[in-house]
């Protein structure tokens, strides 16, 4: 059962809202869960772990990856066997980490192309869980949570309205919301109050700054700039593929956080693409 609380995680209001809602109804009601999708390191596992400890719920973590990457055949197996155990689990949320492996031609790489066909079936199984995610009391239902980082990849059938109660988008923070990240990483990882004060954030990760602040505490170093230049970033190495997603996530879902709108998140590309 996670500890992680709404509190511990900086904005997506949107999305904290709506999953409350869902955990009051998931008791008598089936719910279709939430798909959270968008960039890498913007908190969508986290959402996760924070959704199940503020309802005092458990959290089943499903790695797909996992599960996919296997022999030829295996896949399937994997998967049918995964599904069995989630029916026969109590009411909680199921964590779907990565879903994407499950359904797009990443499994033909797994398996080469002889076991496509196995990779396809094995998806299947996840695609009719989602339709009945029945827990193990027979009355209550388990609200199952998506996350993919790899949007390109989900086929229109997944992604289409009625599969799920919600789609969120998770794209990169204000800069105002990485200060406020900043603060509690600072404070988790005992570093002093100018660290990173005055530092330009635009274009990081939640993720990206805390690694930075755990850098500098084995370093010992209060200086953002040493810290941060061990940290791999995606707007230095990645950012046209940063602002393809971002502009990807604008068409297909809803923004996890009130505070982002289009004008905010094309000023942010701009930035992160100079």
């Amino acid at each position: 059962e996670p500890t992680l609380k709404f509190k511990d995680l900086i904005g997506l209001d949107r999305a904290k809202r709506l999953f409350s809602a869902l955990s009051s109804r998931a008791k008598t009601t089936k719910v279709r869960g939430v798909l959270c999708m968008g960039v890498p390191g913007t908190g969508k596992t986290s959402l996760a772990l924070a959704v199940a400890g503020e309802s005092k719920s458990p959290l089943y973590f499903v790695d797909v990856g996992s599960v996919f990457n296997a022999l030829v055949g295996r896949s399937e197996e994997r998967a049918r066997r995964a599904i069995q155990v989630l029916k026969k689990a109590p009411p909680g949320y199921v964590l779907l980490d990565e879903v994407e492996k499950s359904l797009s031609g990443s499994s033909q790489n797994a398996e080469g192309g002889g076991g496509h066909g196995t990779s396809i079936r094995a998806g299947m199984y996840f695609l009719q869980y989602l339709d009945n995610p029945v827990a193990g009391d027979g009355d209550s239902y388990h609200v199952v949570i998506g996350t993919s980082n790899d949007i390109f990849s989900l086929p229109p059938e997944f992604t289409r309205a009625g599969r799920w109660d919600a789609i969120f988008s998770f794209l990169l923070p204000t800069e105002s919301q990485l200060k406020k990240v900043l603060t509690l990483y600072r404070k988790q990882y005992n570093l002093p109050v100018e660290f990173g004060k005055d530092a330009n954030m635009i274009g990081l990760t939640p993720a990206e700054v805390e690694a930075a602040c755990r850098i500098a505490s084995i370093l010992q170093t209060g200086s953002w700039d040493d810290a941060i230049e061990y940290v791999p970033r995606l707007s230095k190495f990645r950012s046209e593929d940063v602002m393809k997603i971002q502009a990807e996530c604008l068409g297909r879902a809803v923004s996890a956080d009130d505070s982002d709108s289009l004008g905010k998140l094309m000023d942010k590309s701009r930035k992160v693409k100079r």
